[in-house]
């Protein structure tokens, strides 16, 4: 017997979407509704404009289980997903240990490239916090592929980390229930645009590989 990872909703989280503006629910419901079918395995569009970079990875990290999916071929038509598990740090599971996110990096790309798709750039979108660890991860993983010749030795990659908190901000979703208000973490596609006088700290700005 196989299993397939699936997602659901909530009642109360789609009809608080539907007494929103018309427009703004139309769009919130349509891309639950495809983030739906996506966790479900069914890949409902194709990109139509090439990929900026060869390889596209995303990192989703909730409770010690990591999901690493991976993005390549025209019009980002391939995905392939793998699983692990985090450092524990107290009741939060936060860091990926170094050998876990080398090994699946490692693995994926060679698997990628004897495919036949050529990997000169690639960029990692972190759900969260990119954590010593995982650049320590990445750093070993890119010199074992340059030295399998599985990548090039002038290969270009970034990584992007993705927090959902930005102090003194931080997106929610709510939805009201008679004991009050009740928060979640933020719809899909939903995002704030900060100007000038809210941006980054100097912490931020640092190269993120170190």
């Amino acid at each position: 017997m196989s299993y397939r990872p699936s997602q659901c909703a909530w009642q109360k989280t789609v009809k608080n979407i539907g007494e929103n503006d018309s427009n703004f629910a139309n769009s919130q419901l349509r891309n639950l509704a495809l983030g739906i079918l996506i966790e479900s395995g069914t890949k409902p569009w194709v990109i139509s404009e090439d990929l900026h970079h060869d390889l596209h990875i995303g990192i989703d990290l909730l409770y010690g289980h990591i999901n690493f999916n991976f993005l390549y071929g025209k019009g980002g038509r391939y995905i392939k997903t793998e699983t692990g598990s985090a450092i524990s740090r107290g009741r939060f599971h936060e860091a990926i240990k170094k050998n876990e996110l080398s090994n699946q990096f490692i693995d994926t790309m060679r698997s990628v490239k004897n495919e036949g798709h050529e990997i000169k750039s690639l960029i990692i979108h972190r759900d969260g916090r990119w954590h010593k660890s995982e650049s320590e991860g990445l750093k070993h993983a890119i010199a074992q592929l340059r030295q399998e010749d599985i990548i090039p030795e002038d290969i270009e990659y970034a990584v992007v980390d993705i927090r959902k908190t930005h102090l003194p901000i931080r997106i929610f979703s709510s939805t009201f229930q008679k004991r009050g208000i009740d928060l979640k973490n933020p719809l899909i596609g939903t995002f704030l645009r900060l100007d000038s006088d809210n941006y980054t700290t100097n912490n931020d700005r640092k190269k993120i590989l170190g």
